[in-house]
């Protein structure tokens, strides 16, 4: 299986070509199975470096599943577009761009432009892609053997002053982001479907 992955300063992936794709019904909804075991691992990881878990919110995470999809059924990444990118194909919902290692508020803004303005903080994002179908554990993994990933996730380097306020996941394909929020999401949280196993960190009351 090829495997790549970027940040948010990464360098662009080769184009793939785009396949007709519904958008999954649990977008915007619920966290379909791996999305769930993303965000287990995601905490866990923190949690085994001594940092505390970061609750899913709603918007953050509904920001992760369009994104999936529309890099899986749109293909917004062309040489010059990296990862990162989005395509027109919902202007009701976000504003397209070509992303190409800046300006990084091009891609900050999404879970604004996705929430209509509900959700008020910043969205930063790891994205991986695999050859074939990718899952929960192959992201967490890709990002674990990757410093600049790693650090996004552990709020290391450029990353300390952050904190993580609220956590989005989504994988769709061969795609898989990550995205954190710098803001308390007041429409709560996003639970697992009921098809997918609960885990306490679902919680909306999370501390």
């Amino acid at each position: 299986m090829r495997l790549r992955l970027t940040l948010l300063l990464a360098c662009s992936l080769p184009a793939l070509s785009a396949h007709a794709q519904n958008v999954p019904s649990n977008t915007g909804a619920c966290l379909n199975a791996q999305e769930s075991e993303l965000v287990t691992l995601v905490n866990s990881y923190r949690l085994a470096n001594g940092l505390p878990a970061v609750p899913v919110s709603y918007w953050v995470s509904s920001t992760a599943q369009w994104h999936v999809w529309d890099l899986t059924a749109n293909n917004p990444v062309t040489p010059s577009c990296n990862v990162h990118s989005w395509s027109n194909s919902r202007p009701s919902l976000w504003s397209p761009v070509c992303y190409s290692n800046g300006p990084g508020s091009q891609m900050w803004n999404k879970p604004r432009q996705v929430s209509a303005n509900l959700y008020s903080g910043n969205g930063y994002e790891n994205a991986a892609w695999g050859g074939g179908t990718i899952s929960a554990l192959t992201a967490i993994s890709l990002w674990q053997q990757s410093s600049a990933h790693a650090d996004v996730i552990l709020n290391r380097g450029v990353w300390a002053s952050k904190v993580w306020r609220g956590m989005g996941v989504g994988i769709v394909g061969n795609y898989a982001v990550l995205w954190f929020g710098d803001s308390v999401d007041a429409t709560g949280g996003m639970s697992a479907c009921s098809n997918a196993p609960v885990d306490p960190l679902f919680r909306e009351d999370f501390e």
